[in-house]
C-alpha cells in the first residue's frame, strides 16, 4: 500500500507542473485597427490622418511565454484634407493602409489575464503618397512614389479571458514605424502643399477585438 501511494505521490508530482504550464497551442485575433499615419514628419502643418480598419493575426506558442506572430491588417480614409505649413492651400485626398507583419510574442500568462509584448517587422502598402500626387501638381519627375514599404510595429497590450476559448482584446498600442521612401513631393499651382519630405513615417496604431485561443487543454 505504501509503494502505491508514493507512486501515486510520484505521479501527481510530475503531471501539476505540466498542468501548471498548459497553454493553448495558436491563437486567432480578429478586430478593429485605428492607424494614426503622419504622411511626412518634417512638414507642419494638418499632416496626420486618422485610419480606421481591421485584420486579423495569427499566434503560434512554441512555449507558454514565447510564440511567433503573423499579423495582417487594413484601414483607410476618405476626405484626408492636407495643407500648406501655413494651414493654406488645401487639398483633400483619400488613401487606404495594408501591413502585413510577422515577428516573436512574449506573453505573460495569469489564470484571467494576458499581457503581451512583441516586436513584428514587414511591409505596407498605401495609395496615400500617389493620391496625393494626383490632387496636386508634381515637379519633381525623379520623385519615387512606391506604394510598398518596410514596416515596423513594437508595443504590446493585454488580454483578458472571457472563456476557456476566447478572451478580449482591452487594447493593443504600437509605435508603428514605415518607410515610404522617396525624395521631395514638390505639389506647386492649384492645391500647393509645398514641400513634403517622403523619409521614415512615425505613426501610431490602436488594436481591440476578440481572441481565440486554440489547442490545449
Amino acid at each position: 500500500m505504501k509503494k502505491v501511494i508514493f507512486v501515486c505521490a510520484t505521479l501527481l508530482l510530475c503531471v501539476l507542473p505540466a498542468l501548471a504550464q498548459d497553454y493553448p497551442k495558436a491563437e486567432l485575433f480578429l478586430g478593429y485597427e485605428y492607424v494614426r499615419f503622419n504622411p511626412a514628419h518634417e512638414a507642419s502643418g494638418n499632416q496626420n490622418f486618422n485610419m480606421n480598419g481591421g485584420g486579423g493575426a495569427i499566434l503560434y506558442n512554441f512555449k507558454p511565454a514565447f510564440g511567433i506572430k503573423a499579423e495582417f491588417t487594413g484601414a483607410g480614409a476618405g476626405d484626408m484634407k492636407v495643407c500648406s505649413q501655413v494651414g493654406s492651400n488645401c487639398l483633400t485626398t483619400s488613401g487606404n493602409f495594408f501591413t502585413y507583419l510577422f515577428g516573436p510574442q512574449f506573453t505573460y500568462r495569469t489564470s484571467r489575464v494576458m499581457p503581451f509584448v512583441h516586436v513584428l517587422f514587414g511591409g505596407a502598402y498605401s495609395n496615400v503618397y500617389g493620391n496625393i500626387k494626383t490632387a496636386g501638381t508634381t515637379s519633381l519627375g525623379t520623385a519615387d512614389f512606391g506604394k510598398q514599404a518596410f514596416a515596423l510595429a513594437a508595443g504590446g497590450g493585454i488580454d483578458v479571458k472571457a472563456s476557456k476559448s476566447i478572451a478580449i482584446r482591452l487594447g493593443q498600442f504600437d509605435y508603428f514605424m514605415t518607410r515610404f521612401s522617396g525624395r521631395w513631393i514638390d505639389t506647386s499651382g492649384t492645391g500647393s502643399i509645398g514641400n513634403l519630405e517622403i523619409s521614415n513615417q512615425s505613426n501610431f496604431r490602436y488594436l481591440a477585438g476578440v481572441n481565440f485561443l486554440i489547442g490545449g487543454k
